[in-house]
């Protein structure tokens, strides 16, 4: 049996920090356990490059160690607005659209492949066709795609395999993008599926050279029927359709995107089904999935394949004291502690921690979360509903004895750069934990950027007396420096653990 244990630490030299570290048995032979990790962006910035730049870096180095990004959280974005604290969209000045969950797993005890990633997060179609055209001319391939909320979210993939053209249709006038994309002979003859991005555009993936024409068009039905309204589907999946999009409009009905590919013959064999939260599709690959306001997940499962299994299991968002988004676990006192930093990164890390500890819990040997949705059933209750999947017949690399190092998040300090207090602080902290040596807890420092600057003491400690010291002993690390006069704030929590 593998046991998979997620520890969050905040070293005493470095209080921005939340190190995630994973500690794994060797699998046993038969069976091969997935461990998860989930990106995040940390900089504290708001503006849409430094946001967007953030997660592609974090994720880029978990995919370097050989994890593979397989989902976004998708769904409703009200909930994950909640979790990470996601500011109002103000053109110009915020765009919080790249602050998302990306969850990325690995086979444990098996080579690291290292992956490469190119992520793309748009409200709009302005502006993103040639993106990602250099994209597909660049071999990367598209890997995962999300709608949240007004966001559409996509992960391309570098391969060396063969190359796809990427377009974005948007609709023109009266003209629908779906009109343009059929009146097109050559993007109809060289069709590979089509991934919508919002009410009025999609993302289109094209075979390098055309064949027979392909197709596609869209599939409706009332939300209480869907799951015995399969005959048109199954009518159309026998001519070789595709299932591309399950997406929920208004509050009646559930809309299904087919495409035909160009030159595909394939017959596949549809599933409709639906139930509360992650109880639906049970077998085959799941092409498509939508949470609805009343907590039921629709969802349209591919039989043909029935080397693949799926396990569905949710996450309740419930609220906390510190931590208004916090899902499942109470967060411990140091956590706490660092939670009462001005650094908003701060929070998404605890919230990211948590999200992976449930995820490595709650997945079984062979399965790993491919799909991840948020969704509101009644008021107040929100929450993360995932599918994991056992696929049967994924090539898995040979067995590996070493294991590559874990990268660590941090908050990143963008706005204190400037400032040129992050050095100040890193020798503030390293002295005091020099100072206070046998103190029982953990203590750290921040230093704000402003002036006159605010010298935050934070962390764990025993008792009030421990308390009072590190106060003292901060005190006498600034005095005749340029923080003499800084204003100092004492918020180091007491907490007599045994």
């Amino acid at each position: 049996m593998i046991v998979a244990r997620l520890t969050a630490v905040i070293p005493a030299c470095a209080p921005w920090l939340l190190m995630i570290a994973v500690t794994t048995a060797r699998p046993a032979a038969q069976s091969v356990r997935f461990e998860h990790r989930v990106a995040i962006a940390t900089s504290s910035l708001d503006a849409e490059r430094d946001v967007e730049a953030s997660l592609e870096r974090n994720v880029n180095a978990l995919a370097a160690v050989g994890y593979e990004l397989t989902a976004f959280v998708g769904g409703q974005g009200a909930v994950v607005d909640r979790l990470l604290e996601r500011k109002p969209y103000a053109a110009g000045l915020v765009d919080h659209g790249g602050h998302t969950l990306a969850i990325m797993a690995r086979p444990v005890g098996r080579v690291a492949r290292s992956r490469q990633y190119r992520l793309l997060h748009t409200r709009r179609h302005v502006g993103v066709d040639p993106i990602v055209a250099d994209l597909g001319a660049s071999g990367y391939h598209l890997a995962a795609t999300a709608v949240e909320g007004d966001y559409f979210h996509a992960a391309f993939e570098r391969t060396d395999g063969p190359r796809h053209d990427y377009r974005v249709f948007a609709n023109r006038g009266r003209t629908s993008w779906m009109a343009q994309v059929q009146r097109d002979a050559d993007v109809m003859s060289r069709l590979r599926r089509v991934a919508p991005m919002g009410i009025d555009h999609a993302l289109v993936e094209l075979e390098p050279a055309p064949a027979a024409p392909g197709a596609l068009e869209w599939f409706s039905v009332k939300a209480q029927a869907f799951a015995s309204s399969d005959a048109r589907l199954q009518a159309r999946a026998a001519l070789g359709y595709r299932v591309q999009m399950v997406r929920m409009r208004n509050t009646t009905d559930v809309d299904v995107l087919l495409v035909k590919p160009a030159g595909a013959v394939a017959a596949h064999s549809y599933e409709l089904e639906d139930a509360p939260w992650g109880m639906p599709c049970t077998r085959g690959p799941i092409v498509g999935a939508d949470v609805f306001t009343d907590g039921d997940t629709y969802c349209v499962a591919d039989r043909a394949g029935t080397a693949v299994s799926n396990r569905g299991f949710d996450l309740r968002v419930r609220p906390h004291p510190a931590t208004p988004g916090a899902l499942l676990d109470v967060p411990g006192c140091e956590t706490l502690s660092a939670l009462g930093s001005p650094r908003v990164a701060v929070r998404r890390l605890v919230v990211a921690a948590q999200l992976e500890r449930a995820l490595n819990a709650g997945t079984p040997p062979g399965f790993r979360v491919t799909r991840a949705l948020a969704g509101t059933g009644r008021p107040g209750d929100s929450r993360l509903t995932l599918f994991a999947t056992r696929d049967e017949g994924l090539p898995l690399p040979p067995p590996s004895s070493s294991d590559a190092p874990e990268p660590a998040f941090m908050a990143d300090r963008d706005e204190w750069l400037a400032s040129g207090r992050v050095r100040q602080e890193d020798l503030l902290s390293s002295a005091l934990t020099m100072r206070l040596g046998h103190v029982n807890g953990t203590v750290w420092v921040e230093v704000s950027p402003t002036t006159p600057a605010t010298v935050r003491l934070a962390g764990c400690v025993r008792t009030t007396l421990e308390r009072s010291r590190a106060e003292g002993a901060l005190g006498a690390l600034i005095v005749r420096t340029a923080l003499d006069r800084a204003t100092v704030r004492n918020d180091i929590l007491v907490n007599p653990w045994q």
